[in-house]
């Protein structure tokens, strides 16, 4: 029966060995920290700099894909991530329209039944947010009448009025 208090020689030669090689030490991850959790992933250097955080930024407010957390977000970071709009747009564009080729090339179900479908994908990647401002601009503007402070009003007020139901019923059709 062995010991349980004491290592064995080739437990000890193995420990000895290991603790002499040596690790070049990571990276820090500008990911980690406040908020953040970081990733487990190594750290490679395009996806450590600034331009790949703006670009983190911009898809975790246009969209509802999952991406890593940049971290606590100062408004000169979202100011440097509307640089990277246009690219999250171009993203969800072809996701959209990877679907909708896809649908139509597997003919899963009829052309309307397609579209819908297409359509909700496309409302849950951006999580409504282009429908949530149009419905906000359309009750405001026609609303409010050209009144200024009354259009102001209607901005704030959290809730829909008619208009914006009138457009959102109307634009998927």
């Amino acid at each position: 029966m062995r010991h349980l208090g004491r290592a064995s020689q080739p437990t000890r030669v193995c420990a000895d060995a290991l603790s002499r090689i040596e690790v070049p030490p990571r990276l820090p991850n500008p990911f980690a920290g406040a908020g953040g959790g970081g990733t487990s992933q190594p750290d490679v250097p395009w996806r450590t700099g600034p331009m790949w955080r703006s670009f983190l930024i911009a898809v975790r407010f246009l969209t509802r894909l999952p991406v890593t957390d940049p971290g606590p977000v100062s408004t000169p970071d979202l100011g440097r991530s509307i640089a990277y709009y246009p690219v999250v747009g171009l993203v969800i564009g072809l996701l959209v329209w990877g679907l909708s080729r896809l649908l139509i090339s597997f003919d899963v179900a009829d052309l309307d039944l397609d579209a819908a479908l297409v359509l909700v994908v496309w409302v849950w990647l951006t999580g409504g947010l282009h429908l949530d401002g149009l419905a906000d601009t359309a009750d405001a503007w026609i609303g409010g009448m050209g009144d200024r402070r009354r259009t102001l009003r209607i901005m704030k007020d959290p809730r829909s009025g008619p208009f914006a139901i009138m457009v959102l019923v109307l634009l998927p059709l």
